[in-house]
């Protein structure tokens, strides 16, 4: 079973790593026009309509200690994101996970975010044709939403609205964090204020997924 304090201890050793990289593709690998470059030096054109009206869709997979956790239900997810939107993906799925994998290998990152953005096109409402789709894939090094030594002591959260609670435990789950504890909502002290049993059991058995071939590659 994963705990907390190995996940971060081992994620913090891979951090060492990768900082000490000469790697160029290490701050993050894009890929547009079937090339590949450095993150910071990707370009989207100008005319692109998902730039310019919002007209796409996109989906966040991720990796952690070298290996993609559910893949595949992304690529599936993206494909119906697609699908409502009437886009079609504009490559085999098989295609995409061949270039995330192959993306991944070049920058050396081992704990990735990733993003793969489908848009309409180069034209505009008129022209729009299926193989205008355009397809935008980049990874960068692991996003956190809670820094991972909060995560221990659990966070603070400010909701938008009044709500009335009434709970001894609550989580938040994102790709970007996992399994992020709250121990203060609206500057209100949850139960004893700290990671409460449950929700540390439900953090360790999400992490252990992670390691495990039935979720992740």
């Amino acid at each position: 079973m994963a705990t907390m304090q190995k996940v971060v201890a081992e994620y913090q050793g891979r951090q060492a790593v990768l900082a000490a990289s000469k790697n160029p593709f290490a701050d993050g690998v894009a890929w547009l026009d079937r090339e590949l470059s450095p993150l910071y030096e990707a370009r989207i054109p100008i005319l692109d309509q998902g730039s310019l009206y919002s007209d796409l869709t996109c989906d966040v997979p991720y990796i952690w200690g070298g290996r993609f956790f559910r893949l595949d239900n992304h690529i599936t997810r993206l494909e119906t994101s697609c699908g409502k939107l009437r886009l079609n993906l504009p490559l085999p799925r098989e295609e995409v996970r061949g270039i995330l994998v192959g993306m991944v290998a070049k920058s050396g990152i081992r704990d990735a975010f990733i993003k793969i953005i489908v848009t309409r096109s180069l034209k505009g409402v008129q022209g729009t044709d299926a193989k205008d789709i355009q397809i935008y894939m980049f990874t960068q090094p692991y996003v956190w939403v809670m820094e991972p030594e909060v995560q221990p002591v659990g966070g603070t959260v400010i909701i938008a609205r009044t709500m009335d609670y009434d709970a001894d435990e609550i989580f938040m789950r994102t790709a970007a964090g996992g399994i992020m504890s709250i121990a203060s909502l609206d500057s209100k002290p949850l139960k004893d204020g700290k990671l409460e049993p449950i929700t540390k059991k439900i953090w360790d058995t999400y992490w252990a997924m992670h390691y495990d071939d039935a979720y992740s590659f």
